[in-house]
Order: C-alpha cells, then sequence, then structure tokens
C-alpha cells in the first residue's frame, strides 16, 4: 500500500505542476488545452486517493480546474469547480477562501453574469485583507486585479 501512496504523492503534484505549465503557456494549441485538462483531472484524482489529503489540497485542486477550464473557455465546467472549490474552502484559511472566491469570480465572468462577477471579486478582495502570508497575499492581490481590470472592461 505504501508504494501505491508514493506513486499517488508523486502524480499529485507533477501533475498539478504539469497543468499549470499549460496555463502559463502563451501559444497554447488545443492538443495542449486537452493535455492540461487530463493532468489537472489526474492530479485531483491522485490528491484524492493520498491518505494524507487534507481540506486545503482539494480546495487547491478544484481551484486549479476551475481554472484550467476557465482558460479553456468552458464556463460551466468552472463554475462547476469553482462552486465546489468554494463549498470545501469554506472553513479555511483567507488566502483559501479568497482563491475560491477568485474562482467563482472568474466563472461567473466568463458565464456572462457580471453581477455576480463582481460581487464574487469583492468576496475575495475582503478576503485578501485578512491574508496574513507575504507570499501569498501578492498572488492573490495580482490575479484580483487581472480579474477587476477585466470587469471594467465590460459593460453591466
Amino acid at each position: 500500500m505504501e508504494d501505491g501512496q508514493q506513486v499517488h504523492r508523486f502524480w499529485s503534484a507533477e501533475f498539478f505542476n504539469l497543468a499549470w505549465d499549460f496555463l502559463e503557456k502563451p501559444d497554447r494549441t488545443h492538443e495542449d488545452d486537452l493535455k492540461m485538462i487530463a493532468v489537472a483531472q489526474a492530479s485531483y484524482t491522485h490528491w484524492l486517493l493520498r491518505e494524507d489529503v487534507q481540506p486545503v489540497n482539494r480546495s487547491v485542486g478544484l481551484w486549479q480546474l476551475s481554472r484550467v477550464y476557465a482558460s479553456v473557455g468552458s464556463p460551466q465546467e468552472s463554475l462547476r469547480y469553482a462552486e465546489a472549490c468554494w463549498a470545501i474552502s469554506l472553513d479555511l484559511e483567507p488566502f483559501y477562501k479568497g482563491y475560491a472566491a477568485e474562482a467563482m469570480a472568474r466563472a461567473k465572468l466568463l458565464g456572462h453574469h457580471e453581477v455576480e462577477a463582481r460581487t464574487w471579486l469583492h468576496e475575495a478582495e475582503t478576503q485578501l485583507a485578512s491574508v496574513d502570508d507575504p507570499e501569498g497575499n501578492p498572488l492573490l492581490a495580482a490575479d484580483l486585479v487581472e480579474l477587476a481590470e477585466r470587469l471594467k472592461n465590460v459593460a453591466t
């Protein structure tokens, strides 16, 4: 059983990082998008199979799935994972709640629900104000600034 757990530990992180590499790739192809979805799903699956999985791991995995689907223009799937991320993040630290709210805002914006997107962006900004982690704060802040800019360019 320990060998299986080592496999899950390795692939949960490896596939997460690979999905992140695809997210950051500026010239992704359709084939890259399909691979990105597959590895993000695989990462989350391996996390779920780990004996040491915690709600924070699930939150991050669900957030990544929501972001992956948003990046390929799939609002329903993005929202599906954002909602699951929010639900599991309610008892977590503000950084994770902030990112769960960010996922909700991004999915709502992608689905042309600008008013709801603004509400979720406000929730994410509220959570950001409570983030004490000096490394996490700029990451979340940058994503929220990007979302706010996109929302400014959308008429309600």
